[in-house]
């Protein structure tokens, strides 16, 4: 099976990301200093590819939710600095409130 032709890279790496996927290598990951797992040992780990376009929508709308998602977080940042320095104007009387 090649990556290129029936598994998007994307959705690889992504599947490798969900929790059961992880867990599965760490309890065959080798118990040293550094674990790690021989080549040979993901090809194990038991897989489901749907077809490539439904891979590659997966992967956009994955991708689509994770920059609204940052794009809140920026938000959510930009939101508790501007309180922050509200705050700081009317506690210390330098605005006055309306």
């Amino acid at each position: 099976m090649r990556l290129d032709d029936e598994i998007d890279p994307l959705y690889l790496h992504a599947y490798l990301g969900l929790r059961h996927a992880r867990e599965w290598m760490s309890h065959r990951a080798a118990a040293t200093a550094a674990p790690s797992l021989s080549s040979v040992a993901p090809g194990h780990l038991p897989m489901r590819f749907p077809p490539i376009g439904q891979q590659r929508l997966s992967v956009d709308l994955l991708g689509e939710l994770g920059r609204r998602a940052d794009a809140y977080a920026s938000y959510v940042s930009a939101l508790g600095r501007l309180r922050a320095e509200l705050a700081e104007h009317l506690l210390h009387g330098a605005v006055e409130p309306l």
